[in-house]
């Protein structure tokens, strides 16, 4: 128990007052601090270091994809965007938007895939980076693929919307 005055450690638990301040502990006797231990009631578990075990290497690859598969599709879909304003086609575009779904469709599987590796990883392979890295790009796929599948289909039709006659015919002359 500690003094609530000073923060002295008492040496008895029945002491009336504290040898270090004189407090007189017989009337605040519910005041008094008990004694906090610096280690934890639970059980502690020794953290393994080394080198990244099976799982934290599935982990970082499947991220590593995930991701990778993010950023093609939206580059691929904001080309789609940029030519679709010049060679405006429904049924191009139908089958762009089933191709760019797919593809994110992996995208969030591979992003499920990186997490549950590296949930494994954490409960079987020694602490290490690929595995926290892995994690962390599996969760950015599955929030950039999730996100990107349910805009897709919202914004791919409002491009049939346009009236695109207004637009200048696209001609590239040679010089």
């Amino acid at each position: 128990m500690f003094c609530p005055n000073c923060g002295a450690k008492l040496t008895q638990s029945d002491q009336t007052f504290c040898a270090s301040c004189g407090l007189d502990f017989t009337s605040i006797k519910s005041q008094l601090t008990p004694e906090r231990s610096e280690i934890s009631d639970r059980k502690q578990m020794p953290v393994r270091m080394g080198a990244p075990g099976s799982h934290s290497m599935r982990c970082l690859g499947f991220g590593i994809a995930s991701i990778a598969l993010a950023v093609f599709n939206l580059s691929y879909g904001l080309f789609i965007l940029i030519f679709s304003l010049f060679f405006f086609d429904f049924n191009r575009m139908i089958v762009e938007l089933i191709i760019i779904s797919i593809i994110h469709i992996v995208g969030v599987i591979f992003g499920i895939v990186s997490r549950v590796n590296g949930q494994k990883a954490r409960n079987l392979d020694p602490e290490n980076a690929a595995e926290k890295v892995g994690s962390l790009l599996g969760l950015g796929g599955i929030i950039i693929n999730a996100g990107s599948l349910v805009l897709a289909p919202i914004i791919y039709p409002l491009l049939g919307m346009f009236d695109y006659s207004s637009l200048p015919p696209f001609t590239y002359t040679y010089d």
